[in-house]
């Protein structure tokens, strides 16, 4: 299959299979269902808050901003987080983003200090779905990689991927980063290597030694990416390649460049380690907590 005609299907699988249900773009030139499986545009992101009062503090100050001239402010929220925000960009370069950051700095709080101090731009926010297989509450080391997500819904994404998982039997979970969603198999151990200290030695790597890692690998030999199962036929045809210098410090030459080819890396179900991230209280977070001192001057 041609490059062309994956990035068709993925788009059109992505746009078949979600919806932003719950999630609520108040500024009428925002609909974030259009972007569903495809790259995020950018905004101004001014504000996250998370907790049961996010979407109704989110829409006061949004409401402060509409009455003071900001009439692209909007919200996206579910039932306990919600991003403040301002306006769409096609990038850094939009004539528009520069103007509209330098206006933000000079938004005030009714106690004269910096409102959002100063927002850049980021991909458009969405809010995270409720995830019953959060990786991060499972037990264990190390996991399966198996899917990977990165387009817009990409969070209901890799949920729809791990319940499809679980109903075919496997114990899947999910892991929602800063741009990424995965989606992995299982959870072990360091007793899975032959030789754990050595496991992440990149030049003498630990072997692994479990019937049940080598199951997985076995059965699922490829990610799903995007709502795409990559096969072998279609990784045999991709060539993505890395230059990187080595240091050779015994050598007489002090560098060496070589050309890794990452294909097989990229698109290939591995064992990776569970990341490991504290939780979140349940409080408004960054950018900024909220505009201080109640509301705008």
């Amino acid at each position: 299959m041609g490059t062309h005609g994956f990035l068709a299907r993925l788009v059109v699988a992505a746009a078949l299979l979600l919806t932003l249900s719950g999630c609520d773009a108040l500024w009428t030139g925002i609909s974030p269902e259009k972007y569903i499986g495809q790259e995020a545009p950018m905004t101004l992101l001014l504000a996250e808050y998370v907790g049961p009062d996010a979407r109704v503090t989110a829409e006061r100050v949004r409401d402060d901003l509409h009455d003071k001239g900001f009439k692209r402010a909007f919200v996206i929220a579910d039932d306990d987080e919600a991003f403040l925000c301002h306006s769409l960009y096609s990038g850094f370069d939009d004539p528009d983003y520069l103007p509209d950051k330098e206006r933000f700095a000079a938004v005030r709080d009714t106690s004269g200090r910096t409102a959002f101090g100063r927002p850049l731009a980021s991909p458009l926010p969405e809010p995270t779905p409720m995830t019953l297989y959060n990786l991060l509450e499972a037990r264990g080391q190390y996991t399966v990689q198996v899917g990977v997500f990165d387009l817009y819904g990409r969070k209901r994404m890799a949920n729809d991927y791990a319940e499809t998982l679980r109903r075919q039997g496997w114990k899947a979970y999910v892991y929602h980063g800063d741009t990424q969603s995965l989606v992995t198999v299982d959870t072990f151990g360091r007793e899975i290597f032959d030789n754990w200290a050595r496991a992440d030695n990149p030049w003498d790597p630990a072997k692994i030694i479990s019937p049940d890692v080598n199951r997985i690998l076995a059965a699922l030999p490829y990610v799903n990416w995007n709502g795409h199962q990559f096969t072998k036929e279609e990784v045999d045809e991709i060539k993505i390649t890395r230059r990187t210098s080595v240091l050779l410090p015994k050598s007489s030459s002090p560098t060496r460049e070589i050309t890794t080819d990452m294909s097989e890396s990229m698109f290939r179900s591995k064992l990776v380690r569970i990341p490991v991230r504290a939780r979140q209280p349940a409080m408004p977070r960054g950018p900024i907590p909220s505009p201080r001192g109640g509301g705008l001057r």
